[in-house]
């Protein structure tokens, strides 16, 4: 049992002008071949979802401004100047993208080259989720009124021993569950819930607590008017039998559902 960060989580903010700036150079490989292919397109909106830009308007400003307001040569510049983080990123997003649809050809090559060498971009190397995509121990996204994230995983099942553990991450005496409220289920359907969905959970007596406090993100996720007290646990829950469980399918889905939840508040999360 522990509290861990999220690893695999990316967390580096980038503004909209590098999201535009990377979105202009990912497009040169996509449109090398002249021929645009849903693989590569599948590539570049994962990405955006893994740094937390997947919002349809977002999106729709990313394209705008590297559509109108940004020449090549302004797009390889903000590149050359990001830190060596974001450059390992893009140097993935890039190889990954000329590769995905398993072949590479020459034009891609060659602008994947002449891109490397002008914004100084290091080798690109395997994606972490690619190397860490296996089953993971059963993940609890615990979120605190102020909105700060944790992660807390346990190989504890089944009642009543992983709910008073669970219980006692957020101080409560007995839980409750929040389960089918319209943005729940959004959120289910957006990330591919299979047979399960999520929910998440709260202390039942929260109100009566001396240190109530509202809950911004269940509040929101509630969606109906009604205030939601104190820290909040994220869990999945079967379909059938309403067993409460931890996100165990992998790194991406934890990712995946974990950025989700931020863009339906309105980025009000953060990890520490």
């Amino acid at each position: 049992m522990q509290y861990t960060n999220f690893k695999y989580i990316y967390t580096m903010k980038l503004s909209l002008q590098e999201l535009a700036a990377i979105y202009k150079l990912v497009s040169t490989i996509i449109t090398a071949d002249e021929e645009i292919k849903s693989e590569e397109i599948d590539v570049l909106y994962d990405f955006f979802e893994s740094v937390g830009a997947y919002q349809e308007n977002m999106v729709d400003q990313i394209i705008d401004v590297s559509d109108n307001q940004l020449s090549q040569e302004d797009a390889t510049t903000i590149v050359a100047h990001c830190d060596a983080d974001t450059k390992q990123i893009v140097a993935n997003l890039l190889a990954k993208v000329a590769g995905c649809d398993g072949e590479i050809s020459p034009q891609e090559v060659e602008i994947f080259n002449n891109l490397k060498e002008i914004c100084e971009l290091p080798d690109p190397i395997a994606d972490k989720d690619d190397d860490n995509d296996e089953t993971i121990i059963p993940a609890f996204i615990v979120v605190r009124t102020n909105g700060v994230v944790k992660l807390y995983q346990t190989e504890s099942t089944g009642y009543p021993t992983l709910d008073n553990e669970l219980a006692a991450l957020i101080g409560a005496e007995r839980l409750e569950v929040v389960r089918y409220t319209a943005p729940l289920n959004a959120i289910s359907e957006h990330v591919g819930l299979t047979d399960h969905h999520l929910v998440f959970l709260i202390d039942r007596n929260g109100y009566a607590r001396p240190d109530a406090a509202d809950n911004m993100t269940g509040t929101l996720l509630y969606g109906a008017g009604q205030e939601i007290i104190g820290d909040i646990i994220f869990a999945l829950e079967s379909d059938n039998g309403y067993n409460i469980s931890g996100i165990v399918e992998s790194n991406t889905l934890l990712n995946k559902i974990y950025n989700t939840i931020n863009n339906a508040v309105g980025g009000l999360l953060r990890v520490e």
